[in-house]
């Protein structure tokens, strides 16, 4: 006949510690078990701990022998065999010191191959023939009033090796006005502007050379680059100066891409 034996709580339990369940008192004869008294405790160590463990309790049953051990039966107070929901959650995923292989995948119903897949070694990968990647970048914008009236959103949408901001005018009237940046430009950048407000590159306050392309295999260098052009900034950058004579409302987008 089965029966539970003492639970053992395991709350704030190190790996190597070790204990004991001691089971001449619980009922069991030694026939039962075993005339030898090495077969008259259980022995238990700590292997391993995982980070806030859901389960700190162990809840062991006895079956004598012979006995027949019921095919699904609750483990302890693990989930199997509980009734209703179970709630689990993941804070993070530690995958080191191995081959290069896939972290995270996922096939849709049906499909041929995995329209998601991240790999150890730093690939991603995004849809397929059938199901086309859909990215939306909720980069939030910060918004620069003209000094005269209207505004510019900045969006810094890329801020890594490799930097991305998207510039949309909304009417904005302004004098000079800077924006000092989040992240700067390390290297140089790429300038193109519709009608914009004149935008000049400043570091440390001060503003840096570009070329502007005044026609077909043609630029002047300047500190400006204008609207309706394209400019290469020369150097690294770390604040946007709106350079404008307050008089002229702009609506226009423009967009800045370097390293």
């Amino acid at each position: 006949m089965s029966f539970q034996l003492p639970d053992v709580s395991l709350t704030g339990a190190t790996v190597g510690q070790t204990g004991q369940i001691l089971l001449q008192n619980m009922g069991i004869s030694a026939g039962g078990v075993s005339a030898n008294p090495a077969f008259l405790k259980i022995d238990w160590t700590v292997k391993y701990v995982l980070p806030t463990p859901p389960v700190s309790l162990l809840m062991i049953t006895y079956y004598a022998p012979g006995e027949a051990i019921p095919q699904t039966s609750t483990l302890g107070n693990s989930p199997v065999g509980v009734g209703g929901g179970v709630s689990t959650a993941t804070t993070q995923v530690i995958n080191d010191g191995n081959a290069v292989q896939n972290l995270v995948e996922a096939t849709v119903a049906g499909d041929a191959s995995s329209a998601v897949l991240l790999t150890t070694g730093a690939a991603f990968t995004l849809g397929t023939a059938t199901r086309p990647a859909v990215v939306k970048l909720l980069v939030g914008k910060t918004t620069v009033a003209g000094s005269v009236s209207g505004s510019a959103d900045v969006y810094y949408i890329l801020k890594g090796d490799f930097k991305w901001i998207f510039i949309n005018y909304n009417a904005m009237k302004t004098n000079n006005v800077n924006f000092v940046l989040p992240v700067a430009f390390t290297s140089k950048a790429q300038v193109q502007l519709g009608d914009c407000v004149n935008l000049s590159f400043l570091s440390g306050g001060v503003a840096q050379n570009l070329n502007r392309q005044t026609g077909i295999n043609s630029f002047t260098t300047d500190t400006q680059a204008m609207a309706f052009s394209m400019s290469d900034v020369l150097t690294g950058f770390d604040t946007i100066r709106f350079t404008g004579n307050g008089t002229a409302a702009h609506s226009g987008t423009g967009w800045i891409m370097g390293v």
